[in-house]
């Protein structure tokens, strides 16, 4: 997706980006889960992927959706994510070296926390 010695006319720093493959896969990937699975779950929104009109609004639809939306975000501030941090419906937590574990565990629950009741949901 992304290499130093990529050409392209898509670039970040010294990286050439090929978009394409973002879209490709990562669309496809959030489109497959807001029909599919029972959570949205999104590694990483960063500064190649704010590069995507395309995989932007694909982001944009799923926090619209009805399904629970988990992402990794880049802390540095950009106008797209910084307006996602904004939502009144957002938790963010912020992942170090000294908090890994407990944000782990805490990530953990919640998803367990969905995915029951997403079960019971679907035995009534």
């Amino acid at each position: 997706m992304a290499a130093k010695g990529l050409s392209s006319k898509t670039r970040l720093n010294k990286y050439g980006v090929d978009l394409s493959v973002l879209e490709k896969i990562g669309c496809r990937a959030i489109e497959a889960a807001l029909t599919e699975k029972e959570i949205v779950v999104v590694d990483e929104i960063g500064s190649i992927e704010m590069l995507s009109p395309t995989f932007c609004e694909k982001i944009a639809e799923a926090l619209g959706g009805p399904k629970p939306f988990l992402a990794t975000i880049r802390l540095k501030a950009q106008p797209f994510t910084s307006q996602i941090k904004k939502m009144s419906d957002t938790r963010l937590v912020v992942l170090n070296k000294d908090n890994f574990l407990e944000v782990k565990e805490a990530v953990h629950s919640w998803i367990a926390e969905i995915c029951a009741g997403q079960r019971k949901l679907d035995q009534t």
